[in-house]
C-alpha cells in the first residue's frame, strides 16, 4: 500500500473518494457523521469555462458538483496541494506529499494533457502512450541535451534519460558517449524496425498499433563502446489473430498494407483481385456470447459502416506505409523477386481463410471442399489443387505397418486450414527474424558488451480473454515479482543484513499467483494433463481447476452460469477467462499431411520455410529425449 490516506476525516478536507467510472473523483468534505459512519462529500467539478481543466486545481470547484454521502471506511486519500501550482505535474512522484493511487493517476492526467508523457517514479521512468506523434519530443537535437547532462533532473522526464544512464554503466566511467552514432548499422536498425511493426503489430480495441508479440533487443558495443550491431529474440507471437480477430480490431498490418499498397497488376497476380475484397481471416468476429441457463443469446448488432473518408484515408496510411516495408525488405538485401515469393505466401494465407468444407452426404464424418478456393493457392505454392484439396480432408495414419487415408469432418478440416494458416504466418514471423538479426549483427569477436532492451505486451484485459491473454498476463506476473524483488524484497533483506534502520514498506507479493499459474497442481499442469487424456475437454480443465482451488477465492473464483470460464486475481486486477480454445491453442500441432504438403511445394520459399521448421523441430525433439 503506498502512503498514504488520511487516518481520519475532517469537515474542509480536499480528498478522494473511489468511483466506479472515474477510479478516482476530487472532492470537499462538508460533513462528518462519526456516529452513523457517513461521510457528505461535494463533488468536485470544473466551471463551464473549464472543462478542460483539472477540477482540483481551482478553490471555486469545491461546490460546484454533486452532493454525495459515503461510508467513513471507504478510505479519503489526501489531495496534493502542491499539484494545483504546476499545470504539467510533478516530473518525479516521489516528490508528491502524499503519495497513493489517486494522487499518481491525477499527476499523470496533467502530465498527458500537458503533451509530456514520461515521469519519474524514483529511478522509474512511466511512460503514458499520447496516441499521437510529438514531434519535439524525439529530435538529435534533444537526444544530445540529454547525453550533456550532467544530472538526470537538470532535463524533464525521457526515456532518453534512461538510456544515456544504461550507456554510462555500460562504460563504467561515467565520460559522454553516443549510443546511435551516425554510421550505416544505425540507419539499418532504425529502418528495419517498421518491418516488425507491419508484420507483429494490429490495431486494437486501445491501440492502433499494438505489438502483438515480445521482443527482446541486444544492442551489441564494441570495445571503443560505438554501437556495431544489433540482435533480436521474438516471443509469444499471437498466431490466432492471423485467423481471428475481436470487433474494433484488426488482423496484422501486413495483410491491409498488401491489399493496398500492391499495384493492380500485382494484386492480379496474387489472386487478390479488387482493392477492397472481404477475405474471411480479415473480418471481425462477433462478440462472445455467454451461455446463461434458461436464457437466449442477444443477437448482437453489426457495427455501423464507417464513411469513406475514413476507409480511404486508411487506405492511404496503408500503402504509405507499404512502401516503408518494401524499403525496410530492400535493406534486408531482398530483391524484387525475394520480395514477390514472401507476398505470394502472404496471399496463401488469406486465399486459406476462403477454403470452405461440407459434408458429403452420405458420410457426416467426412467431408469435401465446397468451392474452388485452393486454385489460388496450390497455384502460388507451386502445388497440384487435388493434393491440397486431399490433405486439407485427409489424415495420414500408421498402424500395423500399414499407411492409410482417415478422412475428417468438417470441423477437423476447418481447424487444420486454420492451423496451416498460422503455421505458414509464424514460419514468416521467424524467418523475418533471423533476416534481421543476420542482417544486424556483429560478429562475436566485435562485440564487447550489450545493452538489452526488453518489450513486452502490458497487462491485458478485454471483454474475452482466452488463452493468449492467460499468457501474456502470467509473463507480466513473472515480471511483476522480479520488480518487486529488486525494488522491494531484495533491498529490504540486504538492509537486515547490514542491520540498518528502516521502515517497513508493504508491498504486494504475487508468488501465490503465480504458483497457481505454474505450480504442480497449477493451471498450465492440469492443461497440459487434459491435452493427453483421450477426449479431454475444457470443461474437464475448468472442473479439475475447480476441484483443486475452489475454496480459494482470493486467488481464482469460477462462475456458476459457465462450465469453462474461471477468474483469476491477478496483481493489476481480476480477469474472467474463456477456457474454451484452450486445448487447441495450447496443442498448436499441425497435421503431418500439411507441413508434408508445405516441404512438398514446387516453389522454393515457402519449401524453405517449412524444411527449416522441420528442423528445428526435430532438434528440439531429440533434446527432450537426452
Amino acid at each position: 500500500m503506498l502512503k498514504d490516506a488520511a487516518p481520519s476525516v475532517t469537515v474542509g478536507a480536499r480528498c478522494y473518494i473511489p468511483d466506479d467510472d472515474a477510479a478516482w473523483l476530487p472532492v470537499y468534505v462538508e460533513e462528518v457523521n462519526e456516529a452513523k459512519g457517513l461521510v457528505t462529500v461535494r463533488i468536485q467539478r470544473p466551471r463551464k469555462d473549464r472543462q478542460n481543466e483539472d477540477a482540483a486545481d481551482h478553490d471555486d470547484a469545491d461546490r460546484t458538483g454533486d452532493s454525495r454521502v459515503v461510508a467513513m471506511d471507504v478510505g479519503f486519500p489526501l489531495q496534493n496541494a502542491q499539484l494545483s501550482r504546476y499545470d504539467e505535474g510533478l516530473d518525479n512522484m516521489i516528490d508528491l506529499n502524499h503519495l497513493h493511487e489517486a494522487a499518481i493517476l491525477r499527476n499523470l492526467k496533467k502530465r498527458f494533457r500537458a503533451r509530456m508523457p514520461y515521469t519519474y517514479t524514483g529511478d522509474i521512468c512511466l511512460a503514458v502512450n499520447p496516441y499521437q506523434w510529438l514531434d519535439e519530443l524525439y529530435t538529435p537535437g534533444l537526444h544530445k541535451k540529454y547525453l550533456q547532462a550532467r544530472k538526470r533532473q537538470d532535463l524533464p522526464p525521457h526515456v532518453y534519460a534512461v538510456s544515456v544512464a544504461a550507456f554510462r554503466h555500460m562504460c563504467d566511467n561515467g565520460s559522454n558517449q553516443s549510443i546511435l552514432q551516425e554510421h550505416s548499422i544505425t540507419t539499418r536498425i532504425i529502418q528495419v524496425n517498421p518491418l516488425l511493426e507491419s508484420f507483429g503489430n494490429a490495431k486494437t480495441t486501445r491501440n492502433d498499433n499494438s505489438s502483438r508479440f515480445g521482443k527482446f533487443t541486444q544492442l551489441q558495443f564494441d570495445k571503443n563502446h560505438a554501437l556495431c550491431g544489433a540482435q533480436c529474440e521474438a516471443y509469444l507471437l499471437e498466431k490466432t489473430r492471423v485467423i481471428s480477430h475481436e470487433r474494433g480490431e484488426r488482423n496484422y498490418h501486413i495483410f491491409y498494407q498488401l491489399l493496398h499498397g500492391t499495384t493492380d497488376e500485382e494484386r492480379d497476380a496474387l489472386g487478390l483481385g479488387d482493392e477492397a475484397p472481404r477475405f474471411a481471416y480479415l473480418e471481425e468476429k462477433e462478440p462472445q456470447q455467454e451461455n446463461r441457463p434458461g436464457r437466449k443469446p442477444k443477437l448482437s448488432q453489426p457495427p455501423p459502416p464507417k464513411p469513406a473518408a475514413v476507409i480511404e484515408a486508411e487506405n492511404a496510411k496503408d500503402r504509405a506505409l507499404f512502401a516503408k516495408t518494401r524499403q525496410a525488405l530492400s535493406l534486408l538485401g531482398l530483391g524484387s523477386e525475394q520480395q514477390n515469393a514472401l507476398f505470394q505466401v502472404l496471399s496463401v494465407i488469406l486465399h486459406l481463410g476462403e477454403a470452405q468444407f461440407v459434408a458429403k452426404p452420405d458420410n457426416d464424418e467426412a467431408c469435401d471442399l465446397e468451392n474452388d478456393s485452393v486454385v489460388y493457392s496450390s497455384t502460388l505454392l507451386g502445388l497440384n489443387p487435388e493434393t491440397m484439396a486431399k490433405a486439407l480432408t485427409h489424415r495420414t495414419m500408421k498402424a500395423a505397418g500399414e499407411v492409410y487415408l482417415v478422412p475428417l469432418t468438417v470441423e477437423q478440416a476447418k481447424a487444420g486450414r486454420d492451423a496451416l494458416a498460422k503455421a505458414i504466418y509464424a514460419s514468416i514471423f521467424d524467418w523475418l527474424v533471423a533476416g534481421i538479426n543476420a542482417s544486424l549483427g556483429a560478429a562475436a569477436r566485435l562485440t564487447a558488451k550489450t545493452i538489452g532492451v526488453l518489450d513486452i505486451f502490458g497487462f491485458e484485459s478485454f471483454e474475452h480473454n482466452s488463452f493468449e491473454q492467460l499468457c501474456i498476463n502470467y509473463a507480466n506476473e513473472k515480471l511483476q515479482q522480479k520488480f518487486t524483488q529488486d525494488v522491494f524484497k531484495a533491498v529490504q533483506e540486504e538492509y537486515e543484513r547490514e542491520q540498518i534502520t528502516w521502515a517497513h514498506i508493504a508491498y504486494a507479493d504475487n508468488s501465490e499467483t503465480l504458483a497457481l499459474i505454474e505450480g504442480r497442481m497449477g493451471v498450465l499442469v492440469l492443461l497440459n494433463e487434459e491435452i493427453v487424456r483421450p477426449r479431454g475437454n475444457e470443461e474437464g480443465f475448468v472442473s479439475k481447476l475447480s476441484g483443486a482451488y475452489l475454496k480459494q477465492k482470493k486467488l481464482i473464483e469460477f462462475p456458476r452460469i459457465s462450465k469453462t470460464q474461471f477468474a483469476i486475481h491477478h496483481y493489476a486486477g481480476t480477469i474472467k477467462y474463456e477456457a474454451m480454445g484452450f486445448l487447441e491453442k495450447h496443442k498448436d500441432a499441425l497435421l503431418s499431411d500439411l507441413s508434408d504438403l508445405m516441404c512438398g511445394s514446387h516453389e522454393p520459399f515457402p519449401q524453405m520455410l517449412f524444411k527449416v521448421k522441420a528442423e528445428i523441430e526435430a532438434a528440439a525433439t531429440a533434446e527432450l529425449k537426452r
